[in-house]
């Protein structure tokens, strides 16, 4: 499964629509149809829209497809718990945790998207190299 194919998912289960979905996270008309139909990687756009709007899809599978496609709950909610000032020692304590815990899933995130631009880099690469080795056979 590709990542056009997840994110066909996450339409689907969110009513099938997709002018909404790209509505929802600031994109041009057409670009989630065009990134399904090419099955290729959302932009940093896409990536930080999912993550606001839909909290509840691991951003993880979604690049992916390796782990859940959801969030369990007690993640969403300790995530949640983030945006909420907390005035005593121990939250603050929790707080900390669960803000070093993203910081780290974040790093991991930052990984996995730089992995995959190199990746596409790499096909476009060597798809140009074959256009020209065809060309350069066609000419010689």
């Amino acid at each position: 499964m590709g990542i056009g194919d997840r994110m066909q998912e996450i339409v689907e289960e969110l009513g099938g629509n997709n002018k909404r979905f790209e509505e929802s996270l600031g994109v041009k008309s057409g670009y989630i149809t065009k990134l399904i139909k090419q099955n290729s990687y959302p932009s940093s756009k896409v990536i930080a829209g999912i993550l606001e709007n839909y909290p509840q899809y691991n951003i993880e599978w979604v690049l992916t497809g390796k782990g859940e496609r959801k969030k369990s709950s007690s993640d969403i909610l300790m995530e949640e718990s983030i945006s909420y000032g907390k005035s005593n020692t121990i939250d603050a304590l929790i707080d900390q945790k669960i803000s070093n815990g993203l910081d780290s899933r974040l790093g991991n995130i930052t990984e996995v998207i730089k992995e995959l631009i190199a990746d596409q880099i790499d096909e476009e690469i060597k798809k140009t190299r074959a256009t020209i080795r065809a060309k350069e056979n066609g000419t010689h």
